[in-house]
């Protein structure tokens, strides 16, 4: 459902032309990175309201990983989450 949020957050906000989905394995981690190159926002203003973020990162700490958020005016945003790559298995 991370995915999901990501890409609804690009669709309803970025204005983005493209967007790269990213799925990599290092180590005992899973990567992910989705990266667009919509108009970017400033992560240190507070969005009163939007609730998709912490979502995002309570998610993801759910299941033992983390999630970043970068992003810059004018400069798309990259959501990059890490969780172990075990999870899910039984093994």
């Amino acid at each position: 459902m991370i995915v999901g949020e990501a890409l609804h957050n690009v669709v309803k906000h970025s204005g983005a032309g493209r967007v790269d989905i990213v799925l990599e394995r290092d180590g005992e981690r899973l990567l992910l990175l989705i990266i667009d190159n919509g108009h970017g926002f400033d992560t240190a203003t507070p969005r009163p309201g939007h609730f998709g973020l912490q979502s995002m990162r309570e998610r993801a700490s759910a299941v033992g990983g983390t999630l970043a958020l970068f992003s810059a005016v004018g400069l798309g945003t990259q959501v990059r989450m890490s969780v172990p790559a075990h999870w899910g298995n039984d093994g």
